[in-house]
């Protein structure tokens, strides 16, 4: 076999074609390696021509709509009734000299304007779930404000009812003298006012005739009787209060009156 010798003409040929190649292989370009984080998130578009950004503002707070009106009893006794027109502070109409109803009337004077601590669960985390039980500050305006002082007055041993009487008195007697009452049908007994104490009569001592004592016992015990009820004009509820003291010109008629608004289940005949 013949060889090459490695410096012969040809073989030197052969050796310099080679390191040409090599050498222009090196001076080409390689890829160029990615500096970008395999993380790396794509950019945020641009809001198209039509699109326009804009805060979403919170709805404005509910505010109270409506004036409600609160019967406040203890033990039985009327106390009064309180006044919270919309947008307002509390007001107490006072219907009794006890104790219990000056008491309600200082908790008004002492809250004035101020929130009253509403206890109630409070709003959830999540959608769909209930709140932590907790307290929560309520002003005059908000729709719960009137929950508020239902809950304080109950708190403090009070009943609170919110069904206050709607009345008209469109046919109040010139005068009265006595009241005949009856119930389901059968008479009750009679009051006579022309009398000093005035006198209460029972046809017997059964449940009907026991309630209308106790009823008249409550009134009697007040030396000046006020007596409150909503009445509508022109389509607007407003709160009427009317008072007299015992012994006055106008209290007869306004006992009459108290039984028509308090305890409208019997039925009255009046002697003028």
């Amino acid at each position: 076999m013949h060889r090459t010798s490695r410096s012969s003409p040809a073989y030197l040929a052969l050796v310099a074609a080679l390191v040409a190649g090599c050498e222009q292989r090196s001076a080409e370009p390689g890829p160029v390696a990615s500096t970008a984080s395999s993380t790396a998130t794509a950019p945020e578009r641009a809001p198209s021509s039509g699109a326009t950004a804009s805060a979403v503002e919170a709805p404005p707070p509910k505010k109270q709509e409506a004036d409600v009106w609160l019967r406040v009893a203890k033990t039985g006794r009327d106390l009064g009734v309180i006044e919270v027109l919309a947008g307002k502070p509390w007001r107490f109409v006072r219907h009794s000299q006890s104790e219990d109803a000056r008491a309600v009337e200082k908790m008004v004077s002492d809250h004035g304007a101020a929130p009253i601590a509403l206890h109630m669960h409070l709003p959830a985390d999540k959608p769909g779930e209930r709140g932590p039980y907790g307290t929560q500050a309520i002003g005059p305006g908000d729709p719960l404000y009137r929950h508020a002082i239902e809950d304080h007055l109950e708190r403090k041993g009070f009943d609170v009812d919110d069904r206050m009487p709607r009345f008209a008195d469109t046919n109040a007697p010139a005068s009265v003298k006595k009241l005949e009452f009856s119930r389901d049908g059968a008479k009750v007994g009679t009051l006579d006012l022309t009398v000093t104490p005035a006198k209460l009569e029972l046809v017997n001592r059964e449940g009907n005739a026991l309630f209308l004592e106790s009823f008249w016992k409550n009134l009697d015990t007040e030396d000046e009787l006020v007596v409150s009820y909503v009445s509508s004009s022109g389509g607007k509820e407003a709160l009427t209060s009317v008072s007299a003291k015992k012994g006055s010109p106008g209290y007869a008629g306004l006992v009459r009156l108290a039984f028509a608004v308090r305890y409208p289940a019997y039925t009255m005949v009046v002697t003028p």
